[in-house]
This record gives C-alpha cells, structure tokens and sequence, in this order.
C-alpha cells in the first residue's frame, strides 16, 4: 500500500496472482479506522492453535502463543510454528480479511496438511480467481449511496462524533512502547450453558448480552449516573454472501459492516433492555445489504472530522470497547478437538484455540463447549490489573443481568 495515503492501493506488478482491485469501501472504512488513533489501532488480527503434546514435551513454554499475545505488525500476513510446543499462529492485517475469515484460512491450510486426501488441495490454489470481488459487486449492490442514504448516514456521523461516551479508563505512559497485549477469561463449562440459556428465553444471544454487559461494567468503574454507550459493532455478512463466497474458498475476504450506535445508559438499566438495543442494531444492519453503501460517505465525513480536529471528548477521542464475537469455533475450525466431523482433517487435530488483535476489543467466542472472552488491548495505554478488573465486572455484570447466582455454579 502506498503509505502517503491510507486509503490508496499501490499498484502491483504484473503478475497474475498479485490482487490488483482497488480497496473495497469495507477494507477502506476498516483501514481508515485502525490507523486515525493509536488507542484505538487495529492493524492485525491473529489466530492461534495448539496441537496434541508428544509425551516428554515441555507443555508449559508455550512460546507461540506468548510471541501471538505481542506480536509484530506484519506486512500481509505471517505464519510462526513452534516444533517444540507444537503452537501455531497466524496473524493477517485485518482490513484484508475478518476474523472468521482468519478462522477458515487457517483451517483450510491446516486440512492441507493433516490430511492425506487430494481434495483438500483445491483449497490452496493460487488462482486468481479466488481473490473476491468488492462487496458491492459479491451483492449487487450499486456503489454509489443515494440521497437518502447520504442524508441518513450525515446524521448518523453527526450524531456518533458529537456524543460523550463512556470509555474504558485510560492510564498513559509514554515510556511504554505500543505493545499489543491479551488477557484470556474462559467460562467453566457449566456456567457457559448457564449464560447461554439464560439469553434464550429473553431473545437475545450471548453477543448481545456480553456487548450490553461491556457497556454496563464501564459505567460502573467510571462511576457515572448516567452516559451514552457510542462503539462499533463488527457484524459479519458472510452468511447472507451468495455461493461461492460464502464459503472456505473465499476466506480471504473482508465481509464485516459496522453501525455506529449511540445506546443511552444509566445505572438502572438493565442488561435485558440494554441487550435488545444491540440485537436491534445487529438486526437492522446485517439484514439490509444496502447499509454497506454507507461506509464510503463515513469515510469522506470521517476525513472532515479528522481534519478539523476532534475533539478529546467524542467517541473518536475515546477507548470504547468494541465486542466482536466469532460464534462457535468449530464451525469453521473443523479439525479440532471437539468437532464430530470424523475423519475430517486426518491424523492432526487442534487441541485448543485463542485469538486476539492489537486494540481494546473483547473478543468473544465459545470453543470446546466454554464461552470465552480475549481482552486484547495496548500496554502504553491500559494497565494489565485494570484490563482484568474490567473482565470480572463484564462477568460479573453478565451473571446479575441474567438472573445467574454465581454461587450454585
């Protein structure tokens, strides 16, 4: 990428397998928002496996997984093994492909070499013809926004810049360097199907609950009577994608929309309540395709923004959380463990997973029946003890705004 300007492409040489499209307005509007504010920078987005230990081996010196807690920005993307723990992690700058993309990339590379069949070859071909096309034409929707859709998205950027959010609280130090760090809290089993249940009868999922959960434990450590919960909300389109594109083939894929809410909250709000707003915001947004005309108008007035200086106390400003949830591993890492698909992936299996990425972000996922959460955030601005502080309170937050006594658990 030409680096004089974030959103250009630098033309590549001529080469067949070189991606020669533009940026897409998603991969634009992703770019764009992780590099306008070091406390909010999302440059890369890794996944990590374990695999099956030999006996003698050293299970503690997981020395992959630390190197993925902290790892280096890379240039596309970068693939670390370690033979001693047998750990591996891929990482991949994100605005060229989404966190369940990352998933199905890394299960299709790890098909390719688990399994003997011929097959699984076709899913690491070099053919041009599996770089994807831009969203707009994968939908068939017009790039162009009409109208409306300028005037409505004016009044949504409008709205979110010039809100006062609650944000997660900031301790700078400037003698630290821009280190990206992870803080992993897993569900027992009994109290992820506990929280799972639980969300059930109310209509809501655990994205909804854990986000509106976030939202609610920031205000408390804040200690504030009331504020606006103003973040983005990564919502994945790859099931609404029409075949082929919806599938492992077209992994390398940026496919995620995010809306721009700003969700009024109070002590006395409650996690349902709270819950429902998010679901609405999911809802509206990943069934109505035409919401990705929106992202190259945000951009232009993103830019305006930006260049007229923002302001320390909009959402711009500001260290919100962002919930990104993955859903259940195994459906698009199929030879793990857990998964009943016999046979599948040969005589390799991953044992266990963890994912993160270099900005304050929760990412959500469930991986061998357990609800887990990755508190990914930068060291020169959070301190590890407040970093997990804050996941107690979420847990705690999530157990009380569903009814969950945590001491029959």
């Amino acid at each position: 990428m030409d680096s004089s300007h974030p959103l250009a492409w630098h033309i590549p040489t001529d080469s067949s397998t070189h991606y020669r499209r533009p940026f897409d307005p998603l991969e634009k509007y992703e770019y764009y928002m992780s590099t306008m504010n070091p406390i909010i920078s999302q440059r890369a987005v890794v996944v990590g496996t374990i695999h099956p230990q030999e006996e003698g081996e050293n299970k503690e010196n997981k020395t992959v997984k630390a190197l993925s807690a902290n790892p280096p920005h890379p240039q596309t993307a970068e693939l670390h093994y370690s033979p001693s723990t047998n750990d591996l992690f891929v990482q991949i700058r994100h605005e060229i492909i989404d966190g369940v993309g990352t998933l199905m990339l890394l299960n299709n590379f790890l098909l390719y070499l688990f399994s003997p069949l011929p097959t699984y070859k076709r899913l690491l071909r070099d053919d041009p013809s599996l770089l994807s096309p831009s969203m707009s034409e994968i939908t068939k929707t017009p790039p162009n926004p009409t109208p409306e859709i300028l005037q409505k998205n004016t009044l949504l950027v409008q709205k979110y810049f010039s809100s006062s959010p609650i944000s997660f609280p900031l301790s700078p130090n400037p003698a630290n360097p821009y280190e990206s760090h992870r803080y992993d809290f897993t569900f027992t089993p009994s109290r992820s199907v506990k929280i799972l249940t639980s969300c059930k009868p109310h209509g809501i999922t655990v994205t909804h609950a854990v986000t509106a959960s976030t939202a609610l434990s920031i205000l408390k450590l804040t200690g504030q009577d009331s504020s606006v919960f103003s973040t983005t909300l990564p919502i994945s389109l790859r099931d609404t994608l029409p075949h082929p594109y919806n599938f492992a083939e077209h992994a390398a894929l940026f496919c995620i929309t995010s809306p721009l809410p700003v969700m009024p909250v109070t002590p006395s709000t409650s996690l349902i309540s709270l819950s429902k707003m998010v679901k609405k915001e999911y809802d509206d947004w990943k069934n109505d395709k035409n919401n990705i005309r929106y992202h190259e108008p945000q951009l232009k007035l993103f830019e305006q923004a930006i260049e007229a200086g923002l302001a320390p106390s909009n959402s711009a400003g500001k260290a919100t959380v962002v919930v990104s949830s993955l859903g259940i591993v195994e459906k698009y890492l199929t030879v793990s463990d857990t998964n009943d698909n016999e046979g599948e992936g040969g005589e390799g299996r991953v044992k266990d997973f963890w994912m993160g990425n270099s900005k304050i972000i929760v990412f959500l996922y469930t991986f061998a029946g357990k609800v887990r959460l990755a508190a990914c955030y930068n060291r020169r601005f959070h301190e590890d003890d407040a970093v997990k502080e804050f996941i107690r309170v979420v847990a705690e937050t999530l157990y009380e705004g569903l009814g969950i006594d945590d001491d029959t658990l």
